[in-house]
């Protein structure tokens, strides 16, 4: 919901002909930091593994 608002703000920034362009890009920015959180996650309970195994 939060990405759809910021999507949502960065159309209301730009003029009527870069719409698709903005929203390309705010939905890579929302990739790229979802594909941060999930490597952290993913780190996070390796370790978290690792420690109830040791």
């Amino acid at each position: 919901m939060t990405s759809l608002a910021c999507i949502a703000f960065l159309h209301a920034l730009v003029p009527i002909f870069l719409v698709s362009i903005t929203d390309t890009i705010g939905g890579l920015i929302a990739l790229i930091l979802a594909a941060i959180w999930v490597i952290l996650m993913l780190i996070s309970s390796i370790i978290s593994i690792v420690k109830a195994i040791v």
